[in-house]
């Protein structure tokens, strides 16, 4: 008896013991038949919503190489090189999708995106007007077309675009947002009419009702206070976005502009030194600070500023050696200033009417008008005027 129960023990024993083993084996083979017959597509298109770019690649290959006729794969195939900025490859993808489907909007939205990161404006503006044809009305094909038109700075037809979000989506936030940034950089906003600001301020307030957290909103609108009269508002409003942004490097110039406006130069030094700690040198914050030091009758501190700028060969340059000009002016230097105007003119600064008309205003310069070497440079300023279309 003993011995027949200790047989029964050793069988029961080794079955026990095979039985974890054949349910790996089991397992195994399951997994292996599941990933045979896993759509490689749907795999590429859970990793591209992972944010796994570079992973979902191969898969969405694999299916497209399968059936180059799939709509999803193309499509998805654009969108992850597009996160991974390899726009050339989106195009391609982008493009083929919209001849497998080309009544899908999606596929236009994005490849008139990736055209304006090309800097191909007018691609990006026809893509994105296909898009409005296909989806009248859906306020998102607006939306994008009227971005093609904003980063194209054709700023009048991006109005109409955002207008007609906001017919088709009273409450869209970003559409008021954007239509007052349009009317923000349409012009010099300092120069816009008392009641084109006020159009730009209410856009903004509107889409603050509707989101708080826009801060180029708060931003925008702190600097339009300033141009309104209210410098001391337009600070309120600059803090607002900070605490929302703080790294927005335009915060800070937006922000020295408003003390400027105060006749504090001190603050605007301090912003100065704040940003360049924060975010490293920005070529506008030291255009700012010059005209502080300026303010402070530091010339030579500023003079340094000022020529920085211009050498930078940033959008600021003229208007830096404009001033760079004007300091010598305030120093009563008629050597200096007659050498900075030739410098200013041979950079072409006089050919845009505006700041043309700005110089013949600025009573810094009067005083040198009867100085024989000024008057020939500003004769051939004058000269240059009547050839110079409105800019």
């Amino acid at each position: 008896m003993f011995i027949l129960l200790d047989t029964y023990r050793k069988r029961f024993n080794r079955n026990f013991l095979l039985k974890p083993i054949l349910l790996t084996v089991t397992i195994g083979v399951a997994v292996s038949m599941m990933a045979q017959d896993t759509d490689p597509c749907d795999t590429g298109i859970d990793l591209y919503k992972s944010r796994k770019y570079s992973a979902a690649i191969p898969y969405l290959t694999k299916c497209y190489q399968q059936g180059d006729q799939d709509y999803a794969a193309n499509f998805y195939l654009g969108l992850s090189y597009y996160k991974l900025k390899d726009y050339d490859k989106a195009v391609e993808y982008f493009k083929a999708a919209i001849r497998l489907k080309p009544m899908d909007y999606d596929p236009y939205a994005f490849l008139s995106k990736t055209y304006i990161l090309q800097g191909k404006t007018k691609e990006a503006i026809e893509t994105a007007t296909k898009g409005t044809d296909i989806a009248p009305e859906n306020p998102n094909a607006h939306m994008r077309r009227g971005w093609c038109h904003y980063k194209s700075s054709m700023f009048r037809a991006a109005i109409d675009d955002f207008d007609r979000v906001i017919v088709l989506e009273p409450d869209n936030a970003l559409a008021f947002n954007n239509r007052a940034s349009c009317r923000f950089n349409a012009q010099n906003i300092m120069d816009a009419s008392d009641a084109d600001k006020k159009m730009c301020l209410q856009d903004y307030q509107k889409a603050l009702q509707l989101d708080s957290t826009l801060h180029n909103a708060w931003r925008n609108m702190g600097l339009l206070s300033g141009f309104m009269g209210k410098p001391g508002k337009g600070l309120e409003y600059i803090e607002k976005s900070k605490s929302l942004n703080p790294i927005d490097p335009l915060l800070y110039v937006y922000a020295s502009k408003l003390y400027l406006m105060l006749d504090k130069p001190d603050e605007v030094i301090k912003i100065a030194r704040e940003q360049d700690a924060l975010l490293g040198k920005d070529y506008r914050m030291w255009m700012e600070e010059a005209l502080a030091w300026q303010m402070k009758e530091a010339y030579s501190k500023s003079d340094a500023l000022f020529l920085k700028v211009f050498r930078s060969g940033k959008k600021k340059a003229g208007d830096a050696l404009y001033e760079y000009l004007k300091n010598a002016a305030l120093q009563k230097n008629e050597d200096a200033a007659v050498s900075r105007i030739e410098m200013l003119y041979d950079f072409g600064y006089f050919k845009n009417i505006r700041k043309y008309y700005a110089f013949k205003k600025e009573k810094a310069f009067w005083y040198l008008k009867n100085n024989k070497a000024w008057k020939k440079w500003t004769n051939k300023i004058n000269k240059q005027e009547k050839s110079v279309p409105e800019n």
